[in-house]
């Protein structure tokens, strides 16, 4: 397995779900600004967690337990790409939902072109696309999730 960086921003959670969200950020080796030495005992909401030790497939694990342990967190992760494959992106605003998806350096989400092609063509003769956007292809494009995202993401300057 290849190793390449994790990143994690949690922009909001619950008082009660913050040592939770700490604590798995701690259990996976996320650091706060990576290795930055000036890091807060408790958790820093609207910071980057990361390490560049991750190695391919625990972004997956982290979204999960992040989801289990703090149900409250509103939060966007991502693995780098590597050589080997995309990156991995995660974004979860409970009561909206998570949307996973591939990704640049640089944690922007983007489509898987052959996937968004198969669903398209397994669509019903004369759908038109503000209908598969206002039923399947919402959820697929995960643009419900990464529109709730955005004044999270703006009120930690990101």
């Amino acid at each position: 397995m290849a190793e390449s960086p994790l990143q994690v921003y949690i922009y909001a959670a619950d008082a009660a779900d913050r040592d939770a969200a700490l604590q798995v950020l701690s259990e996976a080796g996320l650091e706060f600004g990576f290795d930055r030495t000036d890091a807060p005992a408790t958790l820093a909401l609207g910071e980057l967690y990361g390490t560049y030790e991750e190695w391919d497939g625990q972004w997956a694990e982290v979204a999960r337990r992040l989801i289990e342990k703090a149900p409250s967190a509103v939060f966007e992760l991502w693995q780098d790409p590597s050589e080997e494959r995309d990156g991995s992106y995660v974004a979860h605003v409970p009561a909206v939902g998570t949307v996973e998806t591939g990704c640049d350096l640089k944690g922007v989400p983007h489509v898987n072109l052959p996937d968004l092609l198969a669903r398209l063509s397994a669509l019903p003769d004369h759908t038109t696309v503000a209908e598969w956007l206002a039923g399947g292809g919402a959820a697929f494009l995960g643009s419900a999730v990464l529109e709730a995202l955005k004044p999270y993401q703006a009120a930690a300057g990101r």
